[in-house]
């Protein structure tokens, strides 16, 4: 591609993100790539791209999500036993238990 051309090319598409009320609007994403024959891609025709994690970082982020919600588990009988007229506090320790049993269920497949 010449050079006029990729100017023409540039400020076609700096100018088409302008509309006519002064709001800057986002420009239809380009087609993706055609992928040469006897590669399928995901869709239909082959497999879903899947991006594999990291042993570690995987077993960081499923404990993680445990931690958190524990704490909405914990927060929410806080206020629900407050709200009965049973108020009942839970320590870290308990937080963490209830954190623990979340990561083990799901490390052996879900609840059962």
């Amino acid at each position: 591609m010449t050079a006029p051309v990729q100017t023409a090319v540039l400020v076609e598409a700096i100018t088409s993100t302008r509309s006519t009320e002064g709001k800057v609007t986002t420009p239809p994403a380009p087609p993706a790539p055609a992928k040469p024959n006897g590669q399928a891609g995901p869709g239909p025709g082959g497999p879903p791209e899947v991006e594999l994690l990291d042993p570690m970082k995987f077993a960081a982020a499923t404990m993680t999500s445990a931690l958190c919600a524990a704490l909405d588990a914990v927060q929410a009988t806080e206020l629900h036993g407050l709200q009965k007229g049973y108020p009942v506090r839970f320590t870290s320790e308990d937080i963490r238990a209830v954190a623990l049993t979340l990561y083990i269920n799901f490390a052996k497949g879900g609840p059962r």
